[in-house]
């Protein structure tokens, strides 16, 4: 049954929260993800993400009582992304033995999708053209005719 409410009843009225001073560029950040420890500086995780430009705002009191930040992600494919934030370096998924593994591309494109990459390298469309080329690379080195990856434009 659903609470009718008191004509008697009273309350606070919704206030936003005082923005809290930015943190500096060069600030050391810490991040919780996966029950790993990350450190990095505000300016790498804000550069091209705008999760983390909204993350580190100041507009909300989300810091652990630690002071670190709490992120839901895979740390296995986050050391990639922060990888790729500090210089630039997309991960290479090669084992000599199995060749690319483009699920794993998949995984981290997701996760790069999660955080809201503001430059082409991540956006949708190229993760087609990475799994076909991946795909048509590899089909070349094995001397094999293989099925392409579901969903990849097989131009």
């Amino acid at each position: 049954m659903a609470h009718a409410p008191d004509s008697n009843e009273t309350h606070e009225p919704i206030r936003p929260l005082a923005k809290r001073p930015s943190l500096a560029a060069d600030t050391p950040i810490h991040l919780q993800v996966g029950g790993r420890r990350f450190t990095t500086t505000k300016e790498t995780l804000t550069e091209e993400s705008a999760f983390f430009s909204s993350l580190l705002s100041g507009r909300w009191e989300n810091a652990l009582e630690d002071g670190s930040y709490f992120i839901d992600a895979d740390p296995v494919l986050f050391e990639h992304i922060l990888r790729y934030l500090r210089r630039g370096v997309f991960p290479l998924f090669f084992d000599t033995a199995k060749g690319h593994d483009p699920y794993l591309y998949l995984a981290l494109l997701e996760e790069a999708r999660y955080f809201h990459f503001r430059y082409p390298v991540f956006r949708t469309g190229w993760k087609r053209k990475v799994i076909w080329k991946l795909w048509k690379w590899q089909t070349q080195q094995n001397n094999t005719r293989i099925t392409p990856p579901i969903g990849t434009n097989t131009r």
